[in-house]
């Protein structure tokens, strides 16, 4: 089976994945990760809500797609 992401840029947009005002991140943010304005492409970097997302959340949405 593989699972596939699909970002809709209708949807979303795209922004930096670290939010530092640190020099070396300000430099290399045109090579870094990006992330999405919000769920599920944002990495909100919360422990607890990672856990419970991870836990009891289904892996089956609009935005993967599944082919065997």
């Amino acid at each position: 089976m593989v699972c596939t992401p699909r970002f809709d840029s209708a949807e979303f947009s795209s922004e930096p994945l670290l939010d530092f005002d640190a020099g070396y991140i300000k430099r290399a943010v045109d090579i870094l990760p990006q992330q999405g304005s919000k769920a599920p492409w944002k990495v909100y970097q919360n422990y607890l809500r990672d856990s419970f997302l991870l836990r009891y959340s289904s892996i089956k949405d609009k935005y993967l797609e599944f082919v065997p």
